[in-house]
């Protein structure tokens, strides 16, 4: 769930959004059914929010924006429709996005079976109309987190075994100059950046030892994997940062579920 503007978003079945006011829970508005099932997070910006569906690896699904307003106050379940839809084939599984007030950037599936194809498509559109400002359509592997920010460039990880960063203008939104760093093993892990280095959870694969998940650190700007932690499980979440101990032991705290 998303907490703005005194409204709580819930993802419901069958591609619907509901909104509640937080308080009292009372429902506000349901949206119109935008695809199948409604895993991807929402994100919350200025007034809207963004989130995508899934229906299989290879069925069309959309990605789409909806305007936060309550446009009938009177009716609690009034049918809430979409400011603009990205329809893409094999869809939104997962998928956050990245966004400001030039653009909205986020991935999408392969569009075919396995996790291996270099059709994934990173997406930079519009945050209010949807326009396309650009893409770039040979990412390996379903995109299945949500792209994060920092210093001028987006990060994300695919099932594939990569990780990724792609350069965004912050005047125009165009995306550029992709780097992409194999580390052997599958992620839908959204990637924390912290100071020098990126944080994500992966599959088995990437140890010797045969574990059966991995904390791993990669370094920033090459994407190279520095470090790893053995894990009992895939941890697929995004992981939780401290920073609380950070002056009086040295140390960050990560927190997951496998």
């Amino acid at each position: 769930m998303v907490y703005a503007e005194g409204m709580v978003f819930v993802q419901l079945g069958n591609g619907h959004i509901q909104a509640l006011r937080a308080d009292t829970l009372e429902s506000l508005w349901v949206t119109e059914s935008i695809g199948d099932q409604t895993i991807s997070p929402i994100t919350y910006y200025n007034g809207y929010i963004y989130t995508g569906t899934w229906g299989s690896e290879t069925k069309e699904q959309n990605f789409a924006c909806f305007s936060v307003t309550d446009e009938d106050p009177t009716n609690g379940f009034e049918t809430k429709y979409a400011t603009w839809l990205r329809p893409h084939a094999g869809g939104y599984y997962w998928v956050g996005a990245y966004v400001n007030d030039v653009c909205a950037v986020f991935g999408s599936d392969d569009g075919s079976s396995g996790s291996n194809s270099p059709t994934a498509v990173l997406y930079s559109v519009n945050p209010v109309t949807g326009r396309i400002i650009d893409t770039i359509d040979n990412v390996i592997g379903d995109i299945r987190c949500t792209v994060v920010y920092d210093s001028g460039r987006v990060y994300f990880t695919t099932k594939g075994g990569y990780l990724c960063s792609a350069s965004v203008n912050a005047e125009s939104g165009a995306i550029s100059d992709l780097k992409t760093v194999s580390f052997n093993a599958q992620s839908t892990s959204t990637p924390v950046v912290f100071g020098n280095y990126v944080y994500f959870g992966a599959g088995s694969g990437i140890s010797d030892s045969g574990s059966k998940g991995s904390f791993v650190i990669a370094d920033k700007n090459t994407l190279e994997v520095v470090n790893h932690v053995d894990m009992l499980g895939y941890p697929q979440c995004e992981m939780l940062l401290s920073t609380a101990y950070l002056n009086s032991t040295g140390y960050l705290y990560f927190y997951s579920t496998y």
